[in-house]
């Protein structure tokens, strides 16, 4: 338990601080008790804002230090995206944006994307000098770490547009601008992808991107692309779920309910263990089909 480690921990070790609001945000997002796991999190994001500060004091004197800071940046970044904001997130999209305040969500959003910004920047820095000298970040041991942590920011990043996107589509055409700067993220990551779950991840959101830039029949090709693949449930579930919202914007109801149907008619509560990632798409799918009715 991190709470345990902390007063153990020097507070000029920035190394072992990093590592302590990495447990914080992994014991966070394990927590099935909301209060306390919002304690967790909050615990985790001031670990975080006192190891950048630290980074940015001593400054970068080699590519080790760059790369240390890049990934506090893109680790605190990601603990708000994925683990902080979830609940909001979810309860966005439960409710169609009705039951949350969307300033606060919006200067969150802003926050970590920020944080991801300031990080895609110094790893593509690093990343093109890894292209341009491979053999020396072999031998320093930071090429593969380089490159993971590059695609794990372009990956969240993405995401984090997206969200911003959503936000401020319902208002009007402010959406356009983070929808097309999440689909080139996603565009990349689909090329560089090394991992199945990264691919999926980038062709769920480009599907999700051009669904937001009006470009449904592009968004649907992409979708039906993923689920032709025949991939792990959960990427099915969420891939159907997001193809059932591209017929919806389309004003295509008939198919979209029979889209999202096939979601509604599974009991979530037969769902094993290992498919929780689905059960939040399983208990969406019916609120989808309601809209459809009511936009009808």
């Amino acid at each position: 338990m991190p709470e345990l480690l902390a007063p153990l921990i020097d507070d000029k070790d920035v190394a072992a601080r990093e590592s302590l609001a990495v447990a914080y945000a992994s014991e966070g997002a394990a927590c099935p008790a909301l209060e306390e796991r919002a304690a967790l999190l909050r615990q985790a994001e001031r670990e975080f804002t006192a190891v950048v500060a630290a980074r940015d004091r001593v400054g970068a004197t080699s590519d080790a230090d760059r790369l240390a800071a890049a990934r506090a940046r893109v680790a605190w970044g990601s603990t708000i995206l994925r683990y902080s904001l979830a609940p909001e997130l979810d309860r966005y999209e439960i409710s169609g944006g009705l039951s949350v305040e969307r300033d606060p969500l919006r200067a969150r959003l802003a926050e970590a994307a920020a944080l991801l910004s300031r990080g895609e920047a110094e790893l593509s820095v690093l990343s093109q000098a890894v292209e341009n000298d491979e053999e020396k970040f072999l031998l320093l041991g930071l090429a593969e770490t380089i490159r993971s942590l590059y695609a794990e920011c372009t990956l969240h990043f993405g995401w984090t547009l997206v969200w911003r996107a959503t936000l401020e589509s319902q208002g009007g055409a402010g959406g356009i601008e983070p929808a097309s700067e999440a689909l080139r993220r996603f565009d990349a990551m689909a090329r560089r992808a090394t991992e199945d779950g990264q691919r999926h991840s980038a062709a769920i959101g480009t599907g999700v991107a051009l669904r937001l830039l009006g470009r449904a029949d592009e968004s649907l090709a992409v979708l039906d692309r993923l689920i032709n693949e025949n991939p792990p449930y959960d990427v099915n579930v969420r891939a159907h779920c997001e193809k059932g919202r591209t017929l919806l914007a389309a004003g295509r109801f008939d198919e979209a309910r029979a889209t999202l149907g096939r979601l509604a008619a599974v009991d979530p509560a037969r769902l094993a263990p290992e498919h929780a990632a689905a059960r939040f798409y399983v208990l969406l799918a019916p609120v989808l089909i309601g809209d459809a009715w009511l936009l009808e």
